[in-house]
């Protein structure tokens, strides 16, 4: 199994089930890099959060392809948030999609 890859599908399911708010969002596929770059200034100028990529906003699992997901949150973070934000992300596996879940840790700086 890849490295940041998880097939846990009980902790995503909690996850999921915890719903969105301040520190998570749920994202069926990213948007453009300046529209998600929202998202990520949010949680970074906050407390930090989670966005799951491949889930619905009902919380359903719609799978993504990860290379192609985190293409678009690494130009996010490195051309629309200013200072950049540095990303960690996680693959999951439930029920044979994969979700991606980027993760923004509080930042000390503001960001924009």
């Amino acid at each position: 199994m890849p490295a940041g890859h998880r097939d846990d599908f009980a902790e995503l399911y909690r996850r999921i089930k915890q719903g969105e708010g301040e520190h998570q969002d749920f994202k069926q596929h990213v948007p453009s890099p300046a529209r998600i770059a929202r998202t990520l200034v949010a949680f970074a100028n906050h407390e930090g959060g989670s966005l799951l990529v491949g889930v619905d906003d009902r919380g359903e699992i719609t799978g993504v392809d990860p290379a192609q997901e985190k293409h678009v949150l690494i130009k996010a973070a490195r051309k629309h948030c200013d200072p950049v934000i540095f990303l960690h992300f996680e693959e999951w596996l439930a029920k044979g999609k994969r979700v991606l879940e980027a993760r923004v840790k509080a930042s000390k700086q503001e960001h924009r």
